[in-house]
C-alpha cells in the first residue's frame, strides 16, 4: 500500500503539518498573513518550493506597504519556518531576525514573540552554535505569559523536560504532545524504552493528524529494533516513515530516514545500499548544514538585537547591553542609597558635634574671654599709668580670642575661603611678634629668631598667621619670666618646618587652662587645611611646637 498517495488524497485540503500547526494556532483570525501561509502550504504540499516561498515574499511586500505590524512580523516568521524546512537556514535566520526587530520594542504580541524567540533558539540548537539558552528561556517566559501551549510543547521537548511535558500534555488532554514525550523519554531510558514506545503507539493520533509525530515514532521504533538487531522490523518501520515523509516535505526529515536506512543496510551487510543511502543523506545535509550557515549564525551571535526598527542586522550583544544597563542602574541606586545614608549619618554627627561645640563655646566664653575682660576691668579701675601695658596685653589677648572665635565660626559654617600661595614667613612672624611685643616685654621674655631672610611656604596667609599668633601667644602665656622663646625655620626641597620653642612647664603641667580654648583646635585644623602637620613635644623643661608646611604646590 502506498501511504504517500493515499494520505495525500485525504489531506490535500488540510494545510496543517507540525510546522503549520505550531505557526498558525493562536494567531488572530483577522491576521491576513495566515492566508498567504495557507497558499504557501498548498504549494508545499504539491512540492512546489519556489512558489511556496515566493507567495510569502509577496505577502511581506504587501504588508510593508499597507499592513499591520503583526501581519508583517507574522509573515517574516512564516518565511523563516518555510526556509528552515527547505534547509535554507541562513535565510531562515534573517527572516526570524526581521520579525524580532519589528516586535522588540512593543509591549504586545507576546504569543507571537514567543514563537519567534523559540524558532531562532531551535535554529541555534540545530547548528550547535552558542546562545540558544537566551532565546529558549525568553520564549518560555513569553509562552507562559501568553498561554502559548504549542510553544511550551516544543520547549519542554528541546530542554529534555519530558516528565514535566507529560504532566503538561495530560493536563491539556493532548495525545499528540503526550506521544512525543513518551517516545523521547523511552529514548533516554533503555530499560523501559519498549514500554514507552508501546504507550506512544497506543495513543498517537492517526494519520493525517500529527504527521511529524507519526514520522518520528516510526523512526524511533526503527532505531529500537535496529539496536535489538531485529532488522526486518527496523526496515519495516523505516519504510513506513519514508511513506509519511513526502507530506512533510522537509529536508531534515528526509535526511533522517535516509541515514536510518544506511544504518540498517550496514547491519544487514548490504554495504552497497548502505553507502548509497549515506551519500543521499550527506548530499541533503550539505544543503542546509554548510559553512555559510555557520558563518551567518556566528555573525548573528556576535551581535545583539538593536532597539531601532531600521537596524536590520541581528545583534546578539543586546542581552549583554541590557544586563550592563541593569547593573549600572543598580550601581547608581546603591550609590544613591550610600550617599543618602552617609548624609543622614553626617547630619546626625553634625548635630552631635553642634551640641558639643555649643558647650565648648560657652566654656570658652565663660573662661578665656571672661577672664581676660575681667582683668582689663580691674586694671582700668586702678587708673594707674603702669597698668596701661597690662591693659594692652589683656586687650591683645581678647583680640586673639575674638579672632579665634571668628575663624572658628567661619570654619564650622563651611564658609572659609583659602588662598594658597607662596608666603613670606619672615614677614608673617614679624607681624605676629609686633602684635605680641607688649606681652613679651611685660614678662621680660626674649624673642630669638633663628632663620634666614628668605624663608617661604605654600599656604594661606590668613590662616597661617592665626596659627602662629596662637602658638606664640600660648608660649608667652605659659613661659616663666626672663626666659627665651626661639623660633626656628628649616627647609628641605619640599617642606618648610617652623619650630616654636619655649621654657614653659609643658602641656602636661598643672595649669588647668594650658592649651585650652579654640586656639589649639584651630591650629591643628588650619595646618591640616594647608596640607601641613602640627607636632607638639612637651616636657617639664619646656615645649616645642612644630608646624610643617609644603614649600611647593
Amino acid at each position: 500500500m502506498n501511504w504517500s498517495l493515499t494520505i495525500r488524497s485525504c489531506v490535500i485540503a488540510t494545510v496543517t503539518l507540525s510546522l503549520y500547526a505550531l505557526s498558525s494556532v493562536g494567531i488572530a483570525q483577522s491576521n491576513e498573513a495566515d492566508l498567504y501561509w495557507e497558499l504557501s502550504e498548498n504549494y508545499n504540499q504539491n512540492s512546489n518550493r519556489d512558489s511556496a516561498i515566493s507567495i510569502l515574499n509577496r505577502g511581506i511586500e504587501r504588508f510593508e506597504e499597507s499592513g499591520t505590524l503583526e501581519e508583517l512580523a507574522t509573515s517574516y516568521l512564516y518565511l523563516g519556518i518555510r526556509q528552515q524546512t527547505y534547509g535554507k537556514w541562513d535565510e531562515s535566520a534573517y527572516a526570524y531576525t526581521e520579525a524580532l526587530l519589528l516586535l522588540e520594542n512593543t509591549k504586545e504580541y507576546d504569543w507571537l514573540k514567543s514563537k519567534v524567540y523559540l524558532y531562532l533558539g531551535l535554529l541555534y540548537i540545530k547548528t550547535r552554535v552558542k546562545d540558544s539558552d537566551y532565546y529558549i528561556d525568553t520564549a518560555e517566559k513569553l509562552a507562559l505569559k501568553s498561554g502559548n501551549n504549542e510553544a511550551l510543547f516544543i520547549i519542554y521537548k528541546v530542554t529534555s523536560r519530558f516528565e514535566e511535558g507529560i504532566e503538561f500534555a495530560k493536563r491539556l488532554g493532548n495525545n499528540e504532545y503526550l506521544t512525543n514525550y513518551y517516545y523521547r523519554l523511552g529514548k533516554i531510558n533503555k530499560t523501559t524504552e519498549k514500554d514507552y514506545l508501546d504507550s506512544a503507539w497506543a495513543i498517537i493520533p492517526s494519520i493525517p493528524k500529527a504527521l511529524l509525530q507519526n514520522f518520528q515514532l516510526r523512526i524511533y521504533l526503527s532505531d529500537y529494533f535496529l539496536e535489538e538487531e531485529l532488522l526486518d522490523s527496523a526496515l519495516y518501520y523505516c519504510k513506513f516513515a519514508e511513506e509519511v515523509a513526502p507530506l512533510l516535505n522537509d529536508d531534515e526529515v528526509e535526511n533522517h530516514y535516509l541515514r536510518t536506512y544506511s544504518l540498517i543496510y550496514q547491519k544487514m551487510g548490504d554495504y552497497e545500499k548502505a553507502y548509497k543511502y549515506r551519500l543521499s543523506a550527506d548530499s541533503i545535509h550539505a544543503l542546509y548544514k554548510t559553512t555559510k550557515v555557520d558563518a551567518v549564525l556566528i555573525d548573528l551571535d556576535e551581535q545583539r538585537i538593536s532597539y531601532k526598527k531600521e537596524v536590520k542586522n541581528l545583534t546578539f550583544q543586546f542581552r549583554q547591553k541590557i544586563r550592563n544597563f541593569i547593573i549600572l542602574v543598580l550601581a547608581v541606586l546603591l550609590m544613591l542609597a550610600i550617599i543618602i545614608f552617609n548624609k543622614k549619618r553626617k547630619l546626625n554627627k553634625e548635630l552631635t558635634e553642634s551640641n558639643k561645640t555649643k558647650d565648648k563655646l560657652f566654656s570658652i566664653l565663660s573662661h578665656d574671654l571672661r577672664g581676660s575682660i575681667a582683668s582689663i576691668g580691674r586694671l582700668a579701675k586702678k587708673n594707674k599709668a603702669e597698668d596701661l601695658a597690662q591693659i594692652k596685653t589683656g586687650a591683645d589677648a581678647v583680640l586673639i580670642e575674638f579672632d579665634n572665635l571668628l575663624f572658628w565660626s567661619v570654619k564650622h559654617l563651611d564658609k572659609i575661603e583659602l588662598n594658597h600661595e607662596l608666603v613670606d614667613l619672615v614677614e608673617i612672624i614679624e607681624e605676629v611678634y609686633q602684635l605680641l611685643e607688649t606681652q613679651f616685654a611685660e614678662k621680660n621674655i626674649r624673642f630669638i629668631p633663628d632663620f634666614a631672610d628668605d624663608c617661604v611656604a605654600y599656604a594661606d596667609r590668613n590662616t597661617l598667621q592665626l596659627v602662629l599668633r596662637n602658638v606664640l601667644h600660648n608660649a608667652v602665656k605659659y613661659s616663666p619670666s626672663d626666659t627665651n622663646i626661639t623660633v626656628e625655620i628649616s627647609e628641605t626641597s619640599t617642606t618648610t618646618t617652623i619650630n616654636v620653642i619655649d621654657k614653659g612647664c609643658g602641656f602636661g603641667c598643672d595649669h588647668e587652662d594650658k592649651g585650652l580654648g579654640l586656639g589649639l583646635e584651630l591650629c591643628e585644623e588650619f595646618v591640616g587645611l594647608n596640607n601641613g602637620k602640627l607636632v607638639i613635644v612637651s616636657s617639664k623643661e619646656g615645649s616645642s611646637v612644630s608646624i610643617q608646611l609644603p614649600i611647593i604646590s
